[in-house]
Protein backbone atom coordinates (compact mmCIF):
# COMPACT_ATOMS: atom_id res chain seq x y z
CA UNK A 1 0.00 0.00 0.00
CA UNK A 2 1.36 3.17 -1.04
CA UNK A 3 1.39 6.22 1.56
CA UNK A 4 -0.17 9.82 1.32
CA UNK A 5 3.52 11.80 0.68
CA UNK A 6 3.61 15.08 2.77
CA UNK A 7 4.00 17.22 -0.26
CA UNK A 8 0.11 16.44 -1.35
CA UNK A 9 -0.94 16.42 2.51
CA UNK A 10 0.33 19.83 2.68
CA UNK A 11 -1.29 20.82 -0.43
CA UNK A 12 -4.20 19.50 0.64
CA UNK A 13 -3.82 21.33 4.01
CA UNK A 14 -3.00 24.67 2.78
CA UNK A 15 -4.42 25.08 -0.76
CA UNK A 16 -5.88 28.55 -1.14
CA UNK A 17 -9.37 29.45 -0.45
CA UNK A 18 -11.13 30.41 -3.86
CA UNK A 19 -12.55 33.39 -2.04
CA UNK A 20 -10.39 35.20 -0.10
CA UNK A 21 -13.07 37.03 1.66
CA UNK A 22 -16.81 35.68 1.35
CA UNK A 23 -19.69 38.23 1.15
CA UNK A 24 -21.24 39.91 3.74
CA UNK A 25 -24.40 38.38 3.18
CA UNK A 26 -24.74 34.80 4.59
CA UNK A 27 -27.31 34.00 1.61
CA UNK A 28 -25.85 30.77 -0.86
CA UNK A 29 -27.25 33.22 -3.51
CA UNK A 30 -24.76 35.92 -2.96
CA UNK A 31 -22.33 32.67 -2.89
CA UNK A 32 -23.55 31.53 -6.49
CA UNK A 33 -22.74 35.66 -7.65
CA UNK A 34 -19.85 35.82 -6.23
CA UNK A 35 -18.75 31.81 -8.19
CA UNK A 36 -20.65 33.48 -11.13
CA UNK A 37 -18.09 36.99 -11.04
CA UNK A 38 -15.16 33.91 -11.07
CA UNK A 39 -16.76 31.62 -13.60
CA UNK A 40 -16.91 34.34 -16.03
CA UNK A 41 -12.76 35.72 -14.84
CA UNK A 42 -12.10 32.28 -15.64
CA UNK A 43 -14.29 32.01 -18.91
CA UNK A 44 -15.43 29.17 -18.29
CA UNK A 45 -19.33 27.82 -20.32
CA UNK A 46 -21.49 26.54 -18.05
CA UNK A 47 -23.14 23.05 -19.54
CA UNK A 48 -25.51 20.49 -18.35
CA UNK A 49 -25.08 17.42 -18.52
CA UNK A 50 -27.42 14.97 -20.10
CA UNK A 51 -27.20 11.10 -19.36
CA UNK A 52 -27.55 8.44 -17.01
CA UNK A 53 -25.19 7.04 -13.84
CA UNK A 54 -22.38 9.02 -12.02
CA UNK A 55 -21.31 10.65 -15.31
CA UNK A 56 -25.12 13.02 -15.10
CA UNK A 57 -24.93 12.93 -10.94
CA UNK A 58 -21.65 14.84 -10.53
CA UNK A 59 -20.36 18.33 -11.95
CA UNK A 60 -16.98 18.26 -13.43
CA UNK A 61 -14.65 21.27 -14.77
CA UNK A 62 -12.83 20.23 -17.66
CA UNK A 63 -10.58 22.92 -19.52
CA UNK A 64 -13.19 25.87 -19.85
CA UNK A 65 -16.56 24.40 -19.22
CA UNK A 66 -18.07 23.72 -16.08
CA UNK A 67 -20.57 20.57 -16.36
CA UNK A 68 -23.18 21.18 -13.99
CA UNK A 69 -24.95 18.07 -12.64
CA UNK A 70 -27.71 16.92 -14.68
CA UNK A 71 -29.92 18.00 -11.62
CA UNK A 72 -28.21 20.73 -10.38
CA UNK A 73 -30.75 23.20 -10.51
CA UNK A 74 -33.01 20.89 -8.72
CA UNK A 75 -30.83 20.68 -5.96
CA UNK A 76 -31.56 22.92 -2.95
CA UNK A 77 -29.62 26.34 -3.56
CA UNK A 78 -27.31 25.57 -0.25
CA UNK A 79 -26.11 22.74 -2.23
CA UNK A 80 -26.20 24.72 -5.38
CA UNK A 81 -23.75 27.09 -3.66
CA UNK A 82 -21.10 24.79 -2.05
CA UNK A 83 -21.27 22.24 -5.70
CA UNK A 84 -20.69 25.57 -7.96
CA UNK A 85 -17.77 26.64 -5.31
CA UNK A 86 -16.33 23.26 -5.12
CA UNK A 87 -16.12 23.04 -9.12
CA UNK A 88 -14.16 26.65 -9.14
CA UNK A 89 -11.74 25.79 -7.14
CA UNK A 90 -10.73 23.19 -9.82
CA UNK A 91 -10.70 25.80 -12.31
CA UNK A 92 -8.40 27.77 -10.03
CA UNK A 93 -6.19 24.47 -9.60
CA UNK A 94 -5.88 23.59 -13.76
CA UNK A 95 -5.57 27.08 -14.43
CA UNK A 96 -2.60 27.96 -11.75
CA UNK A 97 -0.46 24.86 -13.17
CA UNK A 98 -1.58 24.74 -16.83
CA UNK A 99 -4.44 22.73 -18.01
CA UNK A 100 -1.74 19.91 -19.39
CA UNK A 101 -0.02 19.22 -15.87
CA UNK A 102 -3.13 19.44 -14.50
CA UNK A 103 -4.32 16.63 -16.28
CA UNK A 104 -1.49 14.12 -15.64
CA UNK A 105 -1.07 15.50 -12.21
CA UNK A 106 -4.99 14.27 -11.98
CA UNK A 107 -3.74 10.92 -13.32
CA UNK A 108 -1.83 10.41 -9.92
CA UNK A 109 -4.14 9.46 -6.92
CA UNK A 110 -1.99 11.30 -4.61
CA UNK A 111 -2.81 14.74 -6.68
CA UNK A 112 -5.96 13.67 -7.31
CA UNK A 113 -6.73 13.28 -3.19
CA UNK A 114 -4.84 16.93 -2.47
CA UNK A 115 -7.02 18.51 -5.75
CA UNK A 116 -10.39 16.92 -4.12
CA UNK A 117 -9.64 17.61 -0.40
CA UNK A 118 -8.63 21.03 -1.48
CA UNK A 119 -12.05 22.03 -3.49
CA UNK A 120 -14.07 20.19 -0.32
CA UNK A 121 -12.48 22.40 2.02
CA UNK A 122 -14.02 25.13 0.19
CA UNK A 123 -17.13 23.85 0.21
CA UNK A 124 -16.91 23.11 3.62
CA UNK A 125 -15.78 27.11 3.76
CA UNK A 126 -18.97 27.83 2.10
CA UNK A 127 -21.16 25.72 4.25
CA UNK A 128 -19.95 27.05 7.53
CA UNK A 129 -20.18 30.96 5.49
CA UNK A 130 -24.31 30.29 5.00
CA UNK A 131 -25.19 28.94 8.13
CA UNK A 132 -25.04 25.08 7.90
CA UNK A 133 -25.68 23.37 11.10
CA UNK A 134 -22.36 21.85 12.48
CA UNK A 135 -24.21 18.07 12.42
CA UNK A 136 -24.76 18.72 8.75
CA UNK A 137 -21.64 20.05 7.67
CA UNK A 138 -19.88 17.11 10.20
CA UNK A 139 -22.10 14.53 8.44
CA UNK A 140 -20.46 15.65 4.77
CA UNK A 141 -16.91 15.46 6.28
CA UNK A 142 -17.62 11.74 7.84
CA UNK A 143 -19.10 11.17 4.17
CA UNK A 144 -16.00 12.14 2.30
CA UNK A 145 -13.69 10.84 4.81
CA UNK A 146 -15.33 7.08 4.42
CA UNK A 147 -16.40 6.92 0.97
CA UNK A 148 -16.91 9.92 -0.85
CA UNK A 149 -13.50 10.01 -2.29
CA UNK A 150 -13.18 6.08 -2.72
CA UNK A 151 -16.46 6.14 -4.45
CA UNK A 152 -16.09 8.56 -7.07
CA UNK A 153 -12.22 8.53 -7.95
CA UNK A 154 -9.93 6.00 -8.17
CA UNK A 155 -7.18 6.48 -5.26
CA UNK A 156 -5.17 3.41 -6.39
CA UNK A 157 -2.94 1.32 -4.19
CA UNK A 158 -3.52 4.21 -1.18
CA UNK A 159 -3.53 3.25 1.85
CA UNK A 160 -7.26 3.66 2.91
CA UNK A 161 -7.43 4.09 6.26
CA UNK A 162 -4.66 7.01 5.96
CA UNK A 163 -6.95 8.43 2.94
CA UNK A 164 -9.57 8.39 5.74
CA UNK A 165 -7.80 10.09 8.58
CA UNK A 166 -6.18 13.00 6.88
CA UNK A 167 -8.80 13.77 4.84
CA UNK A 168 -11.01 13.69 8.43
CA UNK A 169 -8.48 16.18 9.91
CA UNK A 170 -7.83 18.44 7.13
CA UNK A 171 -11.49 18.85 6.71
CA UNK A 172 -12.46 19.53 10.49
CA UNK A 173 -9.61 21.66 10.35
CA UNK A 174 -11.13 23.80 7.75
CA UNK A 175 -14.75 23.60 9.37
CA UNK A 176 -12.63 24.91 12.54
CA UNK A 177 -11.20 27.68 10.70
CA UNK A 178 -14.52 28.78 9.47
Amino acid sequence: MARLSEKHIRFAQLGKNMATSMPKSRSPKSILALGESYRKRYKLKVVYKRGTGKWGRTSTTMFRKLWLSKNFEDQHIADRAHEFMHELVHARQWRSVGRVRFAIRYLNAQWRWAYEVEARREAIRVMAHIGAKKRIILDYIERQARGGLKKGYSLGRLDQKQVETETRRILLDQLDAA
